[in-house]
């Protein structure tokens, strides 16, 4: 149901981030949008720039989401509207995985919802599994070139045994499933031309399996029937976790972290094809947990204060050279603490959109009950998609 509600801006303006003497701030451009507007995540599609939520202007949630189109300059929000929740064209992408939870709440199941280039419906096929619901296990994805990946970490009648599911984005259907072992809790994940990889978050991990002791990098190909070890750290029995993924072309590009050794750093690792040895070994600083970009533009991530507990943080917005780890200071704004922290399989409040980087500070519910405003920031990049 298309609603034109006129443009729509909120009160931010132009301003400047607050960095270090020796850094020069860059300008950045904010919007804050009207609490009624539960913007919940950036959605880049063929529409151009949007943001997306999946509370309607009521409230409500469930069958209908919330959408508006996004001027990429000037921020104004236009042609507020509120989609099915499973219409991919919401998304961005051909096919989006469709969650509902079974058996009293204890699992979610998984299924695809495409639309149909000819009648223009939404169809939404079977299911294709689901996954225990709890803390460390419930389903996941990413997307890569002509496939949407699905894991599920404790599948319904496969015990003990993770699975990785891999569906056509042109048409909805179930093209692979693999087992992933051992099972691995709170991976994050990314994919591109040469398959799914799965790595250990800094708060997940891995069962124990004979010869995985010092695995951090694992991976299942196009027609695969189980996952193999794609990377090992090179000495010792070093469990360590990926602070994040990426994945561009059949480049894939891993901020890789020691586990319980304070002294040791982060290290940024580029691998091309199916080659498991790096071509690019960078020292990194702890991030937080996520990424957007390539090996061509950069990455673009954040760092919070140290031991900075306060909600909302002066966050600082940083690129990393992706030849030498270097991290450059871009801007200083304001976001929720934790943000984007933890973003397995993506963060959806942050996107590289013609030659700038888009956060979105989301709404969210205070305790006083009332919410907090959406706001998006515009950060100008050297470069960009």
């Amino acid at each position: 149901m298309l609603r034109r509600l006129g443009a729509i801006i909120g009160t931010g303006a132009l301003a400047f981030g607050a960095l270090s003497p020796a850094s020069a701030a860059t300008a950045y451009r904010s919007a804050t949008y009207p609490a009624a507007l539960q913007f919940s995540a950036i959605s880049v599609s063929a529409r151009g720039l949007g943001l997306y939520g999946t509370a309607t202007e009521a409230g409500n949630q469930g069958v209908d989401c919330l959408e508006a189109d996004i001027n990429p300059e000037t921020l104004a929000a236009s042609d507020v509207f509120e989609p099915r929740c499973d219409d991919p064209r919401t998304t961005g992408y051909p096919v989006v995985p469709v969650e509902a939870t079974v058996d009293h709440g204890n699992y979610i199941s998984v299924r695809v919802a495409r639309l149909d280039p000819v009648t223009g419906h939404i169809e939404v096929g079977p299911v294709l599994g689901t996954d225990e619901d709890a803390s460390d296990t419930r389903p996941l994805w990413a997307y890569g070139p002509g496939s949407l990946w699905i894991y599920l970490t404790a599948p319904t009648g496969s015990p003990k045994a993770s699975e990785a599911l891999r569906v056509s984005t042109s048409t909805g259907q179930l093209m692979q499933t693999a087992r992933v072992s051992p099972a691995l809790y709170r991976p994050v994940l990314v994919a591109d031309a040469d398959g799914l990889y799965l790595s250990p978050a800094v708060n997940g991990g891995a069962q124990a399996a004979p010869g995985a002791e010092n695995a951090v990098i694992f991976h299942v190909g196009p027609g695969a029937t189980k996952s193999d070890i794609f990377y090992r750290w090179p000495a010792g029995r070093w469990y360590g976790f990926a602070d994040w993924m990426s994945g561009s072309g059949n480049e894939l590009s891993a901020d890789l972290c020691p586990r319980a050794v304070p002294s040791a750093k982060c290290v940024l690792t580029t691998f091309l094809g199916m080659n498991s040895r790096p071509t690019r070994l960078a020292s990194l600083p702890n991030l937080d947990g996520w990424a957007v970009g390539n090996p061509t533009v950069g990455f673009f991530s954040t760092l919070v204060p140290a031991n900075e507990t306060s909600s909302p943080v002066h966050t600082t917005i940083v690129r990393v050279d992706p030849s030498t780890g270097s991290v450059h200071p871009l801007a200083s704004v304001v976001l929720p603490a934790y943000w984007g922290f933890l973003g397995l399989d993506g963060n959806p409040d942050a996107a590289l959109y013609g030659g700038a980087l888009y956060l979105l500070s989301p709404f969210g519910p205070t305790l006083s009950g009332a919410g907090t405003p959406s706001t998006l920031y515009r950060v100008p990049v050297a470069s960009g998609p």
